[in-house]
């Protein structure tokens, strides 16, 4: 297995990261780190929250889904199956299947159950409208929390500059830097393990779909030599609070 473009991606990430941490300095990388694990935090804890009001609002999630629907292709026996007990039994062996932590199925199982009692309100008639709308869920609530988190990180980072211009010109001014290089590259890798969890999340629930762009990125990531070890450590670390579902 040869490295792709995935992973000079991942390498590219982690390297420039480093750079702004090593800018950054220690005091700078600490701040900076301790505010972006707040800004998990904060994500973590809010980021259904802002779905659900941006579904009531503007039906985000309802519309997303109906597009899906219109673009991909499910297999026949899923796309056409009535919701029902046979259905939600299709659905459920299928998760059974997917390489995934035992948290996220059991949240997934949850989900499909939820979305059964409503799925009249919702206009759902089938197991693919269901797989579908869970499909536009899952991805609106990881775009939403990554959004979160990015925002949180912006914030904080103006205030790390702050803290971390007061040490550049001192005696401590080099191992400043070689620390925040360290804490800058160690923030990315958290990153990119919450990013791959949610992209393979997402190409697990959308195995069988006919969908070029599904299948491209499929393809990269399941070739890619790093996104193993990531994915393992979403798997370890993250799956357990973080489940986009």
């Amino acid at each position: 297995m040869e490295y792709n473009l995935v992973d000079v991606l991942i390498v590219l990430v982690i390297t420039l990261s480093a750079l702004k941490g090593y800018r950054n300095g220690l005091v700078g990388s600490v701040v900076n780190f301790l505010g972006s694990i707040l800004a998990l935090i904060f994500s973590i804890k809010f980021y259904k929250s802002v779905v659900q009001a941006l579904e009531a609002k503007f039906e985000i999630v309802t519309l997303f889904a109906g597009f899906l629907e219109d673009k991909v292709s499910l297999p026949m026996e899923v796309g056409t199956l009535p919701v029902g007990a046979n259905g939600i039994f299709l659905l459920k062996a299928s998760i059974e299947q997917m390489a995934l932590p035992s948290i996220v199925k059991e949240q997934m199982v949850i989900k499909i159950q939820d979305l059964m009692q409503v799925a009249s309100q919702l206009g759902i008639s089938t197991t693919g409208g269901l797989l579908t709308y869970l499909i536009a869920l899952t991805l609106i609530n990881g775009l939403v929390f990554i959004l979160l988190w990015f925002l949180g990180q912006q914030m904080i980072s103006l205030i790390a500059k702050f803290f971390s211009s007061a040490f550049d010109h001192t005696f401590i001014g080099l191992i400043n830097h070689v620390a925040g290089f360290l804490i800058g590259a160690a923030l990315s890798i958290l990153g990119l393990m919450i990013t791959i969890g949610l992209a393979n999340l997402l190409l697990e629930i959308t195995q069988g779909i006919q969908f070029a762009p599904i299948l491209a990125i499929a393809d990269k990531i399941n070739q890619s030599r790093l996104v193993p070890y990531l994915q393992l450590g979403y798997d370890m670390i993250l799956a357990k609070i973080i489940t986009f579902i």
